[in-house]
């Protein structure tokens, strides 16, 4: 028995010897097949890694790329607001001023007009008091020559026609003479 159990030992020992080989050449299969993956991981990782640099940098660029263009877009729409406020303002002043020249014109023309009817009332009343008045010389002595009292060298005088009617801007009562209609009877 002795021998037998030796000789299983042997056996044993041997198929041990034999498994044991067996397990170290699976073991190293398995570790070159670990090795193995965990190189593709890697190599897959630096890939990947290298993709997401590569990605990183173009989006930084395109990123850097936008913000340099919305800054000109920016400074662009700044520079088109100012230069639209600016040809607002001229258009704005330039209308104040014509409105204001406009204005100063129709007062001036207003002026005038007003000054032109005072005129021409201060008009009427003096040919309504000549025509007053030379009614009432007829209505005294019908049939007399109008010829004037004065002699025609006095100053203020030219022949018949009185001083106002050839000096139109000057009033009757601003000359120093007596009204010219005194002498006729009361």
């Amino acid at each position: 028995m002795l021998k037998e159990s030796q000789k299983g030992r042997i056996f044993t020992s041997g198929s041990s010897a034999e498994h044991i080989h067996e397990l170290q050449k699976t073991i190293e299969q398995e570790r070159q097949a670990h090795r193995d993956q965990i190189e593709s991981l890697r190599s897959q990782l630096e890939r990947r890694t290298n993709e997401m640099h590569e990605t990183e940098s173009t989006l930084k660029r395109k990123l850097a790329e936008t913000e340099a263009t919305a800054a000109e877009t920016k400074e662009k729409y700044r520079e088109y607001a100012a230069g639209i406020c600016k040809g607002a303002k001229e258009r704005q002043n330039f209308l104040k001023e014509e409105i204001t020249f406009f204005r100063r014109k129709t007062n001036q023309h207003l002026v005038t007009i007003h000054q032109t009817y005072k005129e021409l009332a201060w008009e009427k009343n003096r040919a309504s008091r000549l025509r007053r008045t030379l009614e009432r010389v007829e209505r005294v002595s019908p049939g007399v020559c109008c010829a004037s009292p004065r002699p025609s060298h006095v100053p203020g005088f030219q022949g018949d026609v009185p001083h106002f009617l050839v000096y139109p801007n000057r009033n009757i009562r601003d000359t120093g003479y007596p009204k010219w209609d005194c002498w006729l009877p009361n």
